[in-house]
């Protein structure tokens, strides 16, 4: 399954759509219509360096799993590694550290292995739950519930056809009884 494209404008200061964000804003991204609004005269001012960097942040916008997935990366990073690790990391990029060293350094392990660590924990959530949840699971769980049904309706009418069968032979012998206490008398 791919993502769908994403539209980039490239938005000259003049422009109609450049007089709505504020003139800080760098690029905007509108995400259920795919399109991302770029201002390359803005770069420069906006905390980012480059252009690039700038479409990169927004392509982020646009694709909202994105913010998902690295809020629950953020949470790992502080179920692992205390409250103040993504502060510690933020605070050696800000002394130019490079991210994955960053991390390296605040986790004690690489950027891969954090990674790994992180996917191997979200298989519940990847892989499990997906599965649990299908149309396949719900159609089985149909079935079963069904078959359940069946089975105790059966064993249900059995365990009455058994308790009729008993009062016929209790009702039989009752009969009997009362015959042959008629016969003696």
């Amino acid at each position: 399954m791919s993502a769908a494209p994403i539209q980039v404008v490239l938005a000259d200061e003049r422009s109609t759509v450049a007089r709505e964000p504020s003139p800080w804003t760098a690029g905007f991204a509108i995400s259920n219509a795919g399109l991302i609004v770029l201002f390359p005269s803005r770069s420069p001012v906006y905390p980012h360096d480059t252009l690039e960097d700038v479409l990169r942040h927004e392509v982020a916008h646009a694709q909202s799993r994105a913010y998902s997935l690295s809020a629950a990366f953020v949470r790992d990073i502080i179920r692992d590694h205390g409250a103040t690790a993504p502060a510690s990391i933020l605070r050696l990029v800000a002394e130019e550290v490079p991210f994955d060293r960053a991390v390296a350094t605040v986790a004690g392990q690489p950027l891969g292995a954090v990674e790994d660590g992180f996917w191997d924990r979200q298989r519940v959530w990847t892989v499990w739950l997906p599965m649990v949840t299908s149309g396949e699971a719900f159609w089985l769980g149909v079935i079963v519930l069904a078959a359940l049904a069946v089975w105790r309706r059966r064993r249900h009418g059995a365990q009455i056809r058994r308790r009729w069968e008993e009062e016929e032979r209790a009702a039989a012998e009752r009969d009997r009884e009362a015959v042959n206490s008629d016969l003696t008398q």
